[in-house]
């Protein structure tokens, strides 16, 4: 698949002066779904916007990885304390001189968005529970509940607006129907899986009778050790690593596996059943909203669920047509791919 910018006609204008900031980390220990979200959106404001684009992070590995040279990317040394780093990225930030800073760091505090501020730049952040919040200028939240909204900025909260790559919209189906019978299944626990629930599940799901496609991303490390694994014992299963996007495989399947994160939007967006499992603790009260409005199967936190849970639930999913329909129904009308657009046009009119 071509990178995604490449979906859309590049507007040609004067206006490549308009210049973002992203700043983002992700790799092995939290994952890469920071990294991702950026790399999409970025995207889209690249093509639909003609902005120019830096990344400021201190994971270049991964972030080179996913942004295929399609940015310059300035390096943040890791270990720094918070007011060296804060100094660094504010000179990085006063060299490029950006109209808008995307901060996807989760947890930031009131004085670096302050400190960023003083560069005149507007400040948009993602995801964001630090004290850091009340001070943007734009706050994104697709997982945030009514009843805890910071009052401080603008808040974009809500399903309708998480950043899914744009083939999930065009890959949305109207009035799906769930198969009688599954046949076609997706396994994925995140880019990284730092705890290996990946293996966990392919070892509880490995002797039942479907097509199974396993994939795992570049910061996973236990690759090597899966991939002897499946060659030696299941001739049913595609392994694959490192796609730059899950749209079409989960269009494609008729139930899957996997984490809390972005991966249970999308496939929401697509309409498919879901078996989850939680990596982290803001992954658990996620999955648990969901499972309270009946879209989702959640069996628990990844690490503690036992082979023969997953198995388990799997089959009764499997079997039972009456219920993935009604996932499939309700899920897709929570999430309909919209929301990068609709966050664009909120970043486009704080642009100059």
């Amino acid at each position: 698949m071509g990178t995604a910018h490449l979906s859309y006609k590049r507007k040609e204008s004067a206006s490549l002066k308009r210049r973002i900031a992203f700043r983002v980390d992700g790799n092995q220990r939290i994952g890469l779904g920071h990294l991702v979200r950026c790399r999409n959106l970025a995207d889209y404001l690249f093509a639909s916007e003609a902005v120019d684009v830096c990344i400021f992070t201190k994971d270049y590995q991964e972030a080179s990885a996913l942004f295929a040279k399609r940015y310059p990317i300035k390096v943040i040394p890791s270990g720094l304390e918070e007011e060296a780093e804060t100094r660094l990225l504010f000179d990085f930030l006063t060299d490029y001189q950006p109209h808008l800073i995307i901060t996807d760091c989760q947890d930031t505090t009131a004085t670096y968005v302050e400190r960023i501020s003083g560069t005149r730049a507007k400040t948009v952040n993602f995801d964001d529970l630090g004290s850091g919040r009340e001070h943007c200028d734009l706050l994104i939240d697709a997982n945030l509940g009514c009843d805890n909204v910071p009052t401080g900025p603008v808040v974009l909260s809500g399903p309708a607006y998480m950043v899914l790559h744009p083939l999930f919209a065009e890959l949305r189906v109207g009035d799906k129907l769930a198969p009688m019978e599954v046949n076609q299944v997706l396994i994925s626990l995140g880019g990284s899986d730092s705890e290996n629930l990946t293996r966990k599940v392919v070892e509880a799901l490995r002797d039942l009778p479907f097509n199974f496609t396993v994939v795992v991303g570049k910061a996973y490390p236990h690759y090597q050790e899966l991939y002897e694994f499946v060659q030696q014992n299941m001739e049913n299963i595609t392994l694959l690593r490192g796609v730059e996007t899950l749209a079409p495989l989960i269009a494609k399947a008729d139930l899957v596996v996997i984490a809390a994160g972005i991966t249970l939007y999308e496939t929401l967006c697509l309409g498919v059943p879901a078996i989850v499992l939680a990596q982290e603790k803001h992954q658990e009260l996620i999955a648990q909203r969901y499972a309270g409005e009946k879209v989702i199967r959640y069996l628990g936190v990844g690490e503690v669920v036992g082979e023969e849970k997953i198995r388990t639930a799997f089959a009764e999913l499997a079997a039972n047509q009456a219920l993935r329909q009604a996932m499939t129904e309700k899920g897709s009308k929570l999430v309909d791919g919209q929301g990068i657009e609709r966050i664009s046009q909120h970043i486009v009119a704080m642009l100059p």
